[in-house]
């Protein structure tokens, strides 16, 4: 994705037998993020199908690799769906983050997750008191550099902060429905960014 979740969160499926094994692609589809590939899209589809009618099967890792080639989209008017455009792509966001670290911190990421922590507190005081669980301070560190460029890119602190901060939250909850919800809210904001950026 894309990116830099995918590539927190799944430590690169392609060359992390750990991260193949854990099946984090799952992570993605289930979100709503479908592969803009048509033979990848089928063979996800196919994979989700024998998943949820068989508790016990699990996708074999070489199809997981084939898996984790597919630039994934989601369409935040219709998730699950094939996306045709190019929102929230993951692909996008990494390169942006990418670029953004190389260019403002000679490829330091150390140094920019600090600066993009501290712009976010600066600008969402109120973020401070909700780290009151580990679980949502993970969730936090999983969202910072989208969130920092929400923030800094998007003006969604002085637009509709109650929204963005929800949005952190969300992550932590045992339901990933929330999350996907105000995930799709932020279209217009995710939006605004690519715009920007480019």
């Amino acid at each position: 994705m894309w990116d830099y979740w995918k590539q927190n969160l799944i430590k690169s499926e392609k060359n992390n037998p750990e991260g193949i094994q854990s099946g984090a692609f799952w992570f993605y589809y289930r979100l709503g993020f479908r592969p803009v590939q048509d033979e990848l899209f089928e063979l996800a589809a196919t994979e989700w199908e024998k998943i949820t009618s068989d508790k016990k099967y699990r996708t074999e890792a070489q199809l997981l690799r084939k898996l984790a080639n597919s630039n994934l989209r989601l369409d935040c008017k219709n998730p699950g769906k094939k996306a045709t455009q190019n929102h929230l792509d993951a692909q996008g966001f990494g390169k942006l983050i990418t670029n953004y670290i190389n260019q403002a911190f000679e490829g330091n990421r150390i140094l920019a997750e600090a600066h993009f922590e501290n712009v976010l507190i600066q600008n969402c005081p109120d973020l401070n008191s909700m780290f009151q669980s580990q679980e949502v301070r993970h969730s936090f560190q999983l969202l910072l550099p989208v969130a920092f460029l929400l923030v800094s890119h998007s003006g969604i602190a002085e637009k509709n902060i109650s929204l963005f901060q929800k949005w952190i939250l969300s992550k932590a909850e045992e339901s990933e429905v929330p999350f996907i919800e105000l995930s799709q809210k932020l279209e217009k904001y995710i939006g605004t960014v690519e715009k920007t950026m480019h």
